[in-house]
Order: C-alpha cells, then sequence, then structure tokens
C-alpha cells in the first residue's frame, strides 16, 4: 500500500517516509504521485485540527490513504508564543517565508530570554484517513534552545539549528516510536 504524504515541506517529507517505513508502509511525495498540491486553509486552534484539515482535503482530492502532519511551537518564557500558527508567528509573518529568515525573526524575538529560560515544546500532530475512516494522535517533545544557529538548517525546519538535539535524533528516538505504537493500537493499516 502507498500512503500519500500531504505537504510540500521537504522535511515534513523525509520524516513522512521515515515514519511509514518504520510501519512497514510505502509513503509517496505529491510530487512523485504525480499529484499537484492544493492550498489548505489551515485555520485550526491546535495542531491536531490542522492536521485532519490537510489530510480531509487531500482524501478527498485524491481518494487515496494520506498522512499528514502539524508541529505547533510553544515557547515557555513567550506564553507558548508562537503556537500553532509557526511558520506564520501567529499571523505576524508572511506564508512563504525563509527558513533563514524566520530563524532570524524567532531570534530576535527571544534574544531577552536567559539561557536558563529557553525552553519550549514542539507539539506534533499526525492525521491518517485510511479507507474513509480518520486517524488522529499528537505528541509533546520538550527542548531547549540556543541563542544563535549551532548547526546547518534541516529544510523546512529551521529550528533545527538551534534546539538541543539534531533532529534526526529526535525523528529516531522519539517520532519513530511513537507513530509505531499509535499506528499498531488503532490498527491503521490493517
Amino acid at each position: 500500500m502507498d500512503v500519500l504524504i500531504a505537504t510540500r515541506n521537504p522535511g515534513k517529507i523525509k520524516t513522512a517516509l521515515i515514519l511509514l517505513n518504520g510501519v512497514g508502509v510505502k509513503g509517496i511525495a505529491l510530487k512523485d504521485a504525480g499529484i499537484s498540491p492544493i492550498y489548505v486553509v489551515e485555520n485550526g486552534q491546535t495542531p491536531e485540527e490542522n492536521a485532519l484539515l490537510k489530510a480531509t482535503a487531500y482524501y478527498r482530492y485524491t481518494g487515496r490513504t494520506v498522512l499528514a502532519s502539524d508541529t505547533g511551537v510553544e515557547i515557555d518564557a513567550l506564553g507558548g508564543l508562537p503556537g500553532v500558527m509557526v511558520r506564520r508567528w501567529n499571523g505576524q509573518l508572511p506564508d512563504d517565508i525563509g527558513d533563514e529568515e524566520w530563524l532570524e525573526f524567532f531570534l530576535d524575538q527571544t534574544k531577552q530570554i536567559p539561557e536558563s529560560e529557553r525552553t519550549g515544546k514542539f507539539v506534533t500532530a499526525w492525521s491518517v484517513i485510511h479507507q474513509g475512516r480518520s486517524y488522529t494522535h499528537h505528541i509533546v517533545r520538550t527542548f531547549r534552545f540556543a541563542a544563535r544557529k549551532v548547526r546547518p538548517i534541516s529544510p523546512g525546519f529551521p529550528m533545527s539549528a538551534i534546539v538541543n538535539a539534531p533532529r534526526q535524533d529526535s525523528v529516531e528516538q522519539v517520532y519513530v516510536p511513537a507513530f509505531r505504537e499509535w499506528v499498531k493500537r488503532e490498527e491503521i493499516f490493517i
């Protein structure tokens, strides 16, 4: 079975391929499936709602099994900002802002935060629609972040340049086991 990955974000595609491979399912990017991306209004109040909006839109558009994801970033010292609208920083930035520009804005917004308070949470949600049934799940991962870039940006994930552990570690050690447990518990691809 192929599962359509409902995103154009190269980082999210890479992660989704790893997640799906971890449960023995083949993921396929929109481009590789010959499917033109569609614009989905992500106006949910949570990452779960936005992931479900994307999955539903692509399922209706293609009729194929779909995986969509969304991640919110909550910086503790900023009262949970930027929240669910991470890329747009709660409406302050344009939809098409680049990774470097976003990171510059983030670092400017957080420059006054002392080292001991540079903490936050990634709230990552996945939504799968398979055979007309929707499944949604989220996990929370805490992190610490630096005041400057400590590694190159992983395309599509500007925070990867400043968080306490490389993004790949999070995918392999946190996301893959959580995704595998969720898929098994819900019997999604059976």
